[in-house]
């Protein structure tokens, strides 16, 4: 139940994040490189949570896109725990 909520609250931040981003195109390789290089912090989770909406809103809607966002999207809920 609790995985669920958080999981939730991941989701639409990730959404709401997205809905707010300024107009500069998001850059998946630069964001793996950020999670690659940074602490297991919020900048972190922040990287984690845009490269997720990345994957969930990338227009082609292959499913391993969608498994990409459920990926990168639990890996920011376990940090943020």
């Amino acid at each position: 139940m609790l995985k669920s909520k958080l999981l939730s609250i991941v989701l639409f931040s990730a959404v709401g994040q997205r809905a707010y981003q300024n107009a500069a195109p998001v850059s998946s390789k630069g964001l793996i490189l950020a999670i690659g290089s940074s602490k297991q912090d919020t900048n972190r989770v922040s990287a984690l949570l845009k490269l997720g909406s990345y994957y969930l809103f990338k227009t082609n809607g292959y499913k391993s896109n969608r498994d990409s966002a459920i990926y990168f999207l639990n890996q920011a809920a376990q940090l943020s725990i």
